[in-house]
C-alpha cells in the first residue's frame, strides 16, 4: 500500500504535509507511516481500537463525526 500512496503523491505532485490517510487496519497505518503522511485510524472498521492504538496513528477516531475535527479549515474568501 505504501508504494501506491507514494506513487500517487509523485504522480499528482501532492504535498505530504497536507495529506491525511484514513484507514481501519494495521496495514493502513504502516502504509501512511512509510509514505510519510499523517494517519487517521478509525475504530468503526475492520480492526478494533486496541490493535490500532498500539501502532500510534496520528489520530485514533471512534466516530465518523470526529473526522471534521482533524481537517484543516478552508481558506476564507477575501
Amino acid at each position: 500500500k505504501d508504494r501506491r500512496v507514494k506513487a500517487l503523491i509523485r504522480k499528482y505532485k501532492l504535498d505530504p504535509e497536507r495529506l491525511i490517510y484514513v484507514g481501519d487496519t494495521d496495514a493502513d497505518i504502516h502504509a501512511a507511516q512509510k509514505a510519510g503522511i499523517r494517519m487517521a485510524a478509525v475504530t468503526w472498521g475492520f480492526q478494533d481500537r486496541q490493535v490500532l492504538s498500539v501502532l500510534q496513528p496520528t489520530w485514533l477516531l471512534d466516530h465518523p463525526s470526529q473526522l471534521a475535527g482533524i481537517l484543516p479549515s478552508a481558506p476564507s474568501a477575501s
